[in-house]
């Protein structure tokens, strides 16, 4: 039997202000590991989780401005056709350039910020959950082939049968951002559930009607 289920059934018999002593005395052996969860949450929040959902939010945003762009690009220089002359020619591929300049700055600032992230992973590893390790050790290796193999000395030199063969490179791929703000929320409501008062559960609130509802009632009563 539960803690809660004893609490419940020593209230079928006995007052409610002696039951709530005896509920305190039972849960006197929990409080301090209550505390310890929220100080590991709390931890958890401050120094990884939280940390790394405000730079992967802005990267999801960076990344929606890169395709918006992308698809300006698409819709203003591939699909229309332009005049041949010279003069509009060249215009042309100044805009299309500009554009294309836009796009890939946007994507230059997720690959700082990504920067930012790994060096909060690699000093707060101890914070992540073990769930969690197969999505980050994924991010980090994916920076690794991008230092390697599109801006290190080994761009442009490998087969392209290599590149096929290793798999597709993400800047930071949706599953980690999904997946960092689903654990903020999971742990914010967490600390919320261990935070809340023991007794909270034990009364249903239609049994304990505030101020402002009976002064409603008596209100319904008057002629």
């Amino acid at each position: 039997m539960t803690t809660e289920e004893i609490v419940r059934y020593v209230m079928s018999f006995i007052g409610g202000g002696f039951a709530v002593a005896v509920g305190n005395w039972l849960h006197a052996g929990r409080a301090s590991q209550k505390q310890q969860e929220i100080v590991q949450l709390r931890d958890q929040l401050k120094y990884l989780y939280g940390p790394l959902s405000y730079i992967t939010r802005k990267n999801e945003q960076l990344f929606a401005l890169s395709r918006a762009v992308q698809g300006v690009y698409g819709t203003e220089f591939i699909d229309k056709e332009w005049s041949a002359d010279p003069d509009t020619q060249q215009r042309v591929q100044e805009e299309a350039t500009a554009t294309l300049d836009l796009a890939n700055a946007y994507i230059q600032q997720v690959v700082e910020n990504n920067k930012k992230v790994l060096e909060i992973m690699e000093a707060n590893w101890h914070f992540a959950d073990l769930d969690d390790i197969v999505v980050f050790t994924e991010f980090q290796v994916d920076c690794i082939r991008f230092a390697t193999e599109v801006h290190g000395n080994l761009r442009g030199r490998t087969h392209q049968v290599v590149y096929r063969a290793l798999g597709n490179i993400s800047y930071m791929r949706p599953a980690l951002i999904n997946r960092i703000a689903e654990k903020v929320e999971i742990k914010q409501e967490k600390i919320g559930d261990l935070l809340r008062p023991w007794w909270r559960s034990l009364w249903p609130l239609k049994c304990c009607p505030t101020s402002r509802s009976s002064g409603r009632a008596e209100a319904r009563r008057s002629p």
